[in-house]
């Protein structure tokens, strides 16, 4: 099977679930409390490529501690 080529990753937080996207070098990433994490990717085949990409903490309660990224294992089956 021929895995798909990336696709431009949608504007704001990023999320896949076994499929992949390329976030749009020069992109500035806001996490709140509201749209945590940043980036998510879940499952086998989940990738999220970036580079130059600015990830910066929005409005939320002192101290923030919101996740920037995570990346999910698949389920066991």
């Amino acid at each position: 099977m021929r895995a798909n080529a990336a696709q431009t990753c949608a504007a704001g937080p990023v999320f896949v679930d076994g499929t992949s996207c390329t976030v749009t070098a020069g992109s500035s990433i806001t996490v709140s409390q509201a749209a945590v994490p940043g980036f998510e990717a879940r499952n086998t085949g989940a990738t999220i490529t970036t580079q130059g990409v600015t990830m910066q903490l929005g409005p939320g309660f002192v101290p923030r501690s919101f996740v920037g990224g995570h990346a999910w294992p698949s389920p066991l089956v």
